[in-house]
């Protein structure tokens, strides 16, 4: 890897786009170039060039076409308001395998890490280079330094090495540290809310942000928190969301969601099953991902008020998905490979409201 890349790249897959973020060791303007095509960061036509961290955006239909990209930096020697002075131009290539494939893909999901990637990057690593598909459902940790969040990427470069979709969703400790806010720069966003659809190979899926866990007037928020309102805002997004062609007719339909909706359970729990559950179940959801418990627990279609199987992982295992022609095959399995559940969900059809 390039010594101006402080870890290697994540593509994040928002959309039908992805989005590419880099770590740089220095400040300093830099983009990609896919083929012959050039793409920077929007920044109403000025290259950043005091920061560390990039967000380009490419479709996705240009990156799977060309398989690879490079990274282009120039590293910032003075920054001025005319003439400013750079160094040369320098560059690293990397390979990228897009999902073309429509069945047997091969998906790793994990959540609740709380900072140990160590140990998350060796259960996420079980398909080695056979990997499709790569998700993170939230709980990283809390972000008190701006290297908690580099941390973040680091590990995602050092289980995809930048080849691999990603796919992150945020959870309520991510929500907290006094660097929290400056979490979109480094995850895949839509604008600046940090739920959105996405689309990749057969599998079209929305990543909803739970928010936190517990009233917005309770006294570890010190009236700094408003996410009855946001989760609000975002359900009124989600009814329109789950309504598109694109999603309706997919092969297949995820929802990832960090903490599972139950009613008779903690404040932001109770509020998601209120506001979303009631819009899935009429958009023929397949499977549910979630988190948070640090246990597993599994919860078939008609628990819950849910028309849809929920899956909730624990802290120390991933989710290992195979997705084929007519089901989700989902296995657990933990540290040393030890496989503790199976599932098969049979794929509904075109769905039609």
């Amino acid at each position: 890897m390039a010594e101006f890349l402080a870890c290697e790249p994540n593509v994040f897959v928002i959309g039908n786009d992805y989005q590419i973020v880099l770590n740089l060791a220095e400040p300093g303007p830099c983009f990609v170039r896919v083929g012959d095509r050039n793409f920077y960061e929007d920044g109403s036509g000025i290259f950043y060039n005091d920061r560390c961290v990039h967000k380009i955006s490419v479709p996705q239909s240009v990156l799977d076409e060309a398989e690879s990209y490079t990274v282009m930096y120039r590293r910032m020697i003075e920054r001025r308001s005319y003439c400013s002075r750079t160094g040369d131009m320098q560059s690293e290539s990397f390979a990228f395998r897009p999902i073309k494939k429509t069945s047997g893909i091969n998906c790793v999901y994990v959540a609740d890490m709380h900072g140990d990637y160590e140990e998350t990057e060796n259960v996420a690593s079980y398909f080695g280079d056979d990997l499709d598909l790569f998700i993170v459902n939230g709980d990283f940790g809390e972000s008190d330094t701006l290297d908690d969040l580099v941390k973040l990427n680091e590990f995602i470069g050092k289980v995809t090495h930048g080849a691999i979709p990603t796919i992150v969703g945020r959870g309520n400790h991510d929500t907290r540290g006094m660097c929290a806010e400056l979490l979109p720069r480094h995850i895949a966003t839509n604008g600046e809310r940090t739920y959105f659809t996405f689309s990749v190979g057969p599998i079209s899926g929305v990543v909803l942000d739970c928010g936190e866990d517990k009233p917005d007037d309770h006294a570890e928020y010190n009236g700094l928190a408003d996410y009855d309102a946001y989760r609000a805002e975002e359900c009124a997004w989600l009814k329109k969301a789950v309504r598109s062609e694109e999603f309706l007719t997919a092969s297949a339909r995820i929802v990832l969601l960090h903490i599972p909706p139950a009613a008779g359970a903690w404040h932001g729990s109770v509020h998601l099953n209120e506001l979303f559950v009631p819009v899935l179940n009429e958009a023929g959801i397949d499977l549910m991902l979630c988190g948070h418990d640090h246990r597993y627990s599994f919860h078939p279609a008609g628990e819950r008020d849910a028309k849809f199987p929920i899956v909730v992982n624990d802290n120390r295992s991933c989710v290992r998905c195979d997705v084929a022609d007519s089901l989700i095959r989902v296995r657990i399995a933990g540290p040393r490979d030890k496989t503790v559940h199976t599932h098969e969900f049979p794929l509904k059809p075109q769905f039609q409201p």
